[in-house]
């Protein structure tokens, strides 16, 4: 049913459609079949509507994806330091207050070490992340006034 369904949508608009994968033929014309060989293979067939048939390379072959997969997530994805700087200007419960506010995944306990960090040294980490995340955190940390910024773990 499907298949003569799709038949039908290709002959109507055949002048649209010029390529159909491989992929979808197959699994149209064999449903019961497991297509896990052909999830392994590292090249893939194109066919046309004008008895062409193309193959396509696979942009990664499976010796890099293995390379890719033993790589630390840091070589990806760099570790940033989020910095509070201590001020004269707002009250201890309000800075915890407001760290608990800007980044979610903090405790009441982290949050009131941070600030006390930050009162005795001047300056402390409130978390450590990827850049993007970093950014998004110093910037709700600025919304309410304090003192933050990034720099590279």
């Amino acid at each position: 049913m499907i298949t003569e369904l799709l038949g039908y949508v290709f002959q109507v608009y055949s002048h649209q459609v010029d390529v159909v994968p491989a992929k979808l033929l197959d699994q149209l014309q064999r449903p019961y079949r497991k297509l896990d060989s052909q999830r392994k293979q590292q090249r893939r067939d194109v066919r046309g509507f004008q008895g062409k048939n193309l193959t396509l390379l696979s942009p990664t072959s499976s010796s890099k994806e293995a390379e890719h997969a033993q790589q630390p997530a840091q070589d990806f994805l760099p570790p940033y330091s989020v910095i509070l700087h201590n001020d004269n200007h707002n009250p201890m419960d309000f800075v915890v207050a407001s760290l608990l506010k800007s980044v979610s995944s903090l405790t009441t306990e982290e949050a009131i070490a941070i600030m006390l960090n930050t009162h005795n040294e001047g300056k402390a980490v409130v978390i450590i992340c990827p850049l993007e995340y970093a950014e998004l955190y110093r910037d709700r940390i600025r919304t309410f006034g304090l003192a933050a910024t990034t720099e590279k773990a």
